[in-house]
């Protein structure tokens, strides 16, 4: 009886080719560059309803829309939040909401979010290798669904962020709390934002794929996300004002063609 043949070892170099070779299979496969422009556009297109839904939900909550904004300025690069600052502060109402805006701004968000939910949704069954045709039905119920449960999860981080820091200013003269704790809570928004991004994208991760996963499973891939995303969002931003200046200077039009980008 012949003895079973033991594989041959790889070396280090031949398996970082195997791996780079299966890497680029796979993208290939699931097709992540189709769906990474139609996820693009759908979630441009419920960006500005979102700003309008913000602006105005914010007044409801008594909440400091400054800092929600000094805050989420920190995901994007520099260059596109001073595009859409003066946006954002201008549909944050002194005196109060705007009903109408607000419910406009909801149903647009909604839409549109939930297109880009839906096109992620079935990039990432491709990837886990799920092809069977699926209701539509169902499968525009759970995006609905994915969107209001991102926009919940959204909220309540905004709501502990910018609630965090008044409870802080409230205890800190009661239990003689050093005003440099205060002041160090306040400055910490690369560490908030990188959570509040992490803590969305692992909810994304674990309950939009048509598969079961485990937890510790989609925790590699978003702790990479979001490094990525927010190391991307600094260097875009180096190369925008480096050589990119031109784009910017058509105004509208070449600060959504950054945007795209």
């Amino acid at each position: 009886m012949k003895k079973a043949q033991r594989p041959i070892p790889m070396s280090r170099r031949q398996r970082g080719g195997r791996f780079i070779y299966l890497l680029m299979a796979q993208l290939k496969t699931s097709g992540i560059n189709d769906a990474a422009v139609v996820v693009a556009f759908w979630e441009l297109l419920s960006l500005f309803p979102l700003i309008i839904f913000a602006g105005n939900v914010v007044p409801l909550l008594h909440i400091d829309g400054q800092n929600i904004l000094d805050y989420a300025i920190t995901a994007v690069p520099p260059t596109i939040a001073k595009q859409i600052l003066p946006i954002a502060e201008h549909f944050m109402p002194k005196s109060g909401s705007n009903n109408s805006l607000l419910s406009i701004g909801a149903i647009g968000t909604w839409w549109a979010g939930s297109r880009g939910i839906n096109a992620l949704k079935r990039m990432m069954d491709r990837t886990y290798g799920v092809l069977g045709q699926q209701n539509p039905i169902l499968l525009r119920m759970i995006s609905l669904f994915m969107t209001v449960l991102l926009a919940i999860a959204l909220v309540a981080i905004v709501v502990v962020f910018s609630f965090g820091q008044q409870v802080l200013d409230w205890i800190t003269p009661l239990l003689n709390i050093p005003d440099t704790l205060s002041s160090w809570f306040s400055t910490l928004k690369w560490p908030v934002t990188s959570a509040a991004v992490f803590l969305m994208l692992v909810l994304i991760y674990y309950v939009l794929p048509n598969v079961k996963l485990r937890l510790r499973s989609v925790l590699p891939g978003a702790f990479l996300t979001t490094f990525g995303w927010l190391l991307l969002s600094q260097l875009f931003s180096l190369y925008v004002r480096y050589f990119a200046q031109t784009v910017l200077s058509y105004g509208t039009v070449g600060f959504f063609i950054v945007l795209l980008l």
